[in-house]
């Protein structure tokens, strides 16, 4: 179950008050939030899509009169409808690349989860099952760690959908370090059988405490959310930006990665993972080159930004507001349930 059928869960737990709840608990303390994750693979906002178009020419004779044989009069004081002017194109907000912080931000980002709010609720989760665990007698096979913030950067990383793309990170990290990660904060001994039946009982725990909603209805809700948002280079457009970048680093005798289907993955170089440090240094920093030579990122992120204005004009942010009025309570219940625990919260 991915993000995007949480929320779908999140939203139709309004509408039922009581969901049977059908328990999951690989899924009920999921590693926090992936902020691309809207343009990278979710069923519900993120959608491979295949679009085709049609033109239909109109051709008009000299002078606007019609051929003859067909010309048609029209009474006095008739008034000729006319086809209805097209509708104005969504004005698409201006993406902002910022190399101080390594960050991008586009027009979803006001919409969805915080990094930092997917620690919190993460952490209440496991405070939540800790504490139920402990309740069975089995606590010291399960131990509360607090609120771990994700490490390594979500934007500009080698998970991100631009690849690595800031010369300072590459230097100081290479590849490997870029990678982003969340240190999962279960600790504990490893379960035995008894152990074991009380975690798959304390597993219900998020869910009761309001953290969570049931999985059941995650397919109705996708059912009737607007079409999803095209992923980072699955666009002709996009994959043309990226085969300059792919072309570059040919032409400074580095293999790019190997196409993944329909797709030219913004990915790191052949050879580079697992290479020593100092050539995914070396590879590491012609990618940057390359990507700063064709304007990567930015014509990239350009081409996310109306992918993403288009999603909302045709319902997406309807979908999202009411997605986040149920994120945003159950963050509360998250926030309460460490406050009154003495957990101090991140900021944010």
């Amino acid at each position: 179950m991915n993000e995007h059928e949480q929320f779908g869960r999140h939203l139709r737990s309004l509408a039922d008050p009581v969901p049977a709840i059908a328990v999951d608990p690989d899924a009920i303390l999921r590693s926090g939030r992936r902020r691309r994750v809207l343009r990278a693979g979710g069923t519900t906002v993120v959608t491979v899509l295949a679009v085709g178009g049609l033109a239909v020419g109109v051709v008009a004779l000299p002078g606007g009169s019609t051929p003859e044989g067909d010309q048609t009069v029209v009474p006095a004081g008739t008034t000729v409808p006319t086809d209805p002017a097209p509708a104005a194109s969504p004005e698409i907000p201006p993406v902002v690349v910022d190399h101080a912080t390594g960050t991008v931000t586009l027009p979803l980002d006001e919409l969805t989860r915080s990094a930092r709010d997917e620690a919190v609720i993460q952490a209440a989760a496991e405070l939540v099952t800790a504490t139920c665990m402990a309740e069975a007698g089995f606590g010291e096979y399960w131990e509360f760690a607090g609120v771990v913030m994700p490490t390594g950067p979500e934007d500009h990383g080698i998970d991100s959908p631009y690849g690595v793309w800031l010369a300072d990170e590459v230097r100081e990290h290479g590849y490997e370090g870029t990678r982003s990660a969340l240190d999962s904060p279960r600790r504990g001994l490893p379960l035995d059988a008894p152990a074991r039946e009380a975690l798959e009982g304390c597993h219900r725990a998020p869910l009761e405490a309001g953290l969570f909603s049931d999985q059941s209805v995650a397919d109705e809700w996708d059912a009737v959310a607007p079409r999803g948002v095209t992923p980072t280079g699955y666009t002709e457009e996009a994959r043309a930006i990226v085969e300059e970048w792919a072309a570059c680093l040919r032409e400074n005798d580095v293999d790019p990665p190997a196409q993944d289907g329909d797709r030219i993955p913004v990915g790191v170089p052949e050879g580079a993972l697992g290479a020593p440090f100092e050539e995914q240094v070396r590879i590491g920093l012609i990618d940057v080159a390359c990507k700063d030579r064709v304007d990567l990122v930015r014509r990239l992120a350009e081409i996310d930004a109306a992918e993403e204005t288009a999603y909302l004009e045709r319902g997406g942010r309807e979908y999202l507001e009411e997605r986040g009025a149920v994120e945003q309570a159950q963050l509360q219940v998250a926030e309460d349930v460490l406050a009154d625990a003495g957990v101090i919260l991140p900021e944010g």
